[in-house]
C-alpha cells in the first residue's frame, strides 16, 4: 500500500478506534486506578525500575542558639520491572481472502482488532488484580470473611474498611474500592442506594452505575480470580524458621495446598508460591518471614474467597510502554500507537508485509508492582 492505504496504517485507524469502543466497555476498573505517572521507555524487559520511597519525618526539639541537626534523608526504594512483552495473535490477510468476504471485510477487521486488544487489556487487568491482592496480603491488611459476599445487608463493610484505612493513615484523597462482580451485584440490591429518596440520585436505579461512597471511588473488575486453597486445612512447622526465610519445613501434609492459597502463620498473612501436594514437607512463601518462628508453630489455611481491594492510588504502580524495536527499524512497513481512553493503555500497532500478504500485530509491554503496600486492604468475599 503506498498512498492508497495498503502499505500504511492510515486506512485502518478508524477501524481500530471503532474496535476500541467495544473494548472500552470491558470491566477493567483496576487499570485506571493505578499510579501511572512514570515514563519507562528506556526500561528493557526484566530491567529493574527503582521507585523511591520517602521516609517518615522525625520531629526535633527546638533549642535556642542551637540549629537543629540536619543529616539529610536516606530514601528507601522498591524495584519493579517490565515483565511482559506481548502481542495478541497476529491478524493476517491475503488478497484472495479479502475478495472472498467482500463487503464484510471492515466488520471482520473490527472484530479481530477488538479481540486482540481485549485479550491484552484483560491480561493486564488480571495482573494488576493479582498484584493488588498480593500486596494487601503482604501488608497483613485483611478484612471480612472468606466465602461471604460483602454488602449483603448494608454498607457496614465499607464503613469498617474506611476505619481500617483511616487508622493506617491512608491518604483521604484518591481512594478506590475495586470489587468483583458478585460484590457489585450485592451493592445494587441495597435499597438505600436504589431508592432515590435515600440515595439522592437515580444513577444506580436507572443505569446501574456504582457511584462514589464514603470517599471511595467504586469500580468493578472482571480480573479478580477466586482462590482455590486445596484440600488441607492446616499445618505445623517441623523445624525453626529463620527470619527472611521463604521456604519453611512443615510436617507431612495430609492434603494439598495450592499455589495462591492464603495462609496465616504467626499472626501474619502469606500466599503459597508453589503447589504443595500430599505428604509434602516444605512450603514456599510469597514473601520472607519478618521474624523467626519456632518449631511447632501452627498455621491455618484460609478457605476459598473472591477478593476485593481498597487502596489509595499510591498503593500500586503500572508501567507500560510499546514493545521495543531496534533503532535501525525492522521489517515493519508502518507503526503507530492507539490509546484506549477508558483504560489508558496505549497499544503499538505494526503492519508487516510479505509476498501477497499483510500481517498486523498489536502489542504492549508492561509491569505492575504494589509499592506502598500499607495503603492496600484486602476485602474478602
Amino acid at each position: 500500500m503506498a498512498k492508497n492505504g495498503t502499505n500504511t496504517l492510515t486506512g485502518l485507524i478508524p477501524i481500530l478506534y471503532e474496535a476500541l469502543q467495544v473494548v472500552s466497555r470491558e470491566l477493567v476498573g483496576f487499570i485506571p486506578a493505578t499510579s501511572r505517572n512514570m515514563t519507562k521507555e528506556g526500561a528493557a524487559l526484566n530491567q529493574s525500575i527503582r521507585v523511591p520511597i520517602t521516609p517518615p519525618s522525625e520531629n526535633q526539639d527546638i533549642t535556642p542558639g542551637k540549629p537543629p541537626e540536619n543529616g539529610g534523608e536516606e530514601f528507601d526504594y522498591v524495584d519493579m520491572m517490565i515483565t511482559k512483552n506481548r502481542i495478541a495473535r497476529p491478524i493476517v490477510w491475503n488478497g484472495d481472502e479479502e475478495i472472498s468476504v467482500g463487503g464484510q471485510l471492515s466488520q471482520l477487521l473490527i472484530n479481530q482488532y477488538t479481540q486482540a486488544m481485549r485479550s491484552l487489556v484483560n491480561e493486564v487487568e488480571r495482573d494488576v488484580c493479582a498484584e493488588g491482592v498480593l500486596g494487601a496480603l503482604e501488608a497483613g491488611n485483611v478484612y471480612g470473611s472468606a466465602g461471604l459476599t460483602p454488602f449483603a445487608s448494608g454498607l457496614d463493610d465499607l464503613a469498617a474498611i474506611k476505619k481500617v484505612q483511616d487508622d493506617l493513615g491512608t491518604p483521604l484523597g484518591d481512594r478506590h474500592l475495586l470489587i468483583n462482580t458478585a460484590t457489585g451485584m450485592a451493592l445494587r440490591k441495597l435499597t438505600q442506594l436504589t431508592n432515590v429518596n435515600q440515595a439522592g440520585e437515580n444513577d444506580m436505579l436507572r443505569r446501574g452505575v456504582l457511584n462514589d461512597l464514603m470517599g471511595y471511588m467504586l469500580r468493578e473488575s472482571g480480573g479478580f480470580m477466586p482462590s482455590d486453597p486445596g484440600t488441607a486445612t492446616g499445618f505445623t512447622l517441623s523445624a525453626n524458621a529463620a527470619a527472611g526465610a521463604t521456604a519453611i519445613a512443615v510436617g507431612a501434609l495430609t492434603g494439598t495446598i495450592l499455589r495462591g492459597a492464603v495462609i496465616v502463620l504467626g499472626g501474619k498473612y502469606y500466599t503459597v508460591a508453589a503447589d504443595a501436594l500430599v505428604t509434602a514437607t516444605t512450603l514456599q512463601l510469597s514473601h520472607p518471614l519478618p521474624e523467626a518462628l519456632p518449631s511447632g508453630t501452627d498455621g491455618t489455611i484460609m478457605s476459598s474467597y473472591m477478593p476485593n481491594v481498597a487502596f489509595s492510588r499510591d498503593f500500586i504502580y503500572l508501567a507500560t510502554r510499546a514493545p521495543a524495536m531496534p533503532r535501525q527499524g525492522d521489517e515493519a512497513r508502518d507503526v503507530t500507537t492507539i490509546t484506549d481512553p477508558v483504560s489508558g493503555l496505549s497499544f503499538q500497532v505494526a503492519l508487516y508485509g510479505v509476498y501477497r500478504q499483510v500481517r498486523v500485530e498489536i502489542g504492549l509491554a508492561w509491569g505492575v508492582k504494589a509499592i506502598n503496600k500499607r495503603h492496600g486492604v484486602l476485602l474478602l468475599g
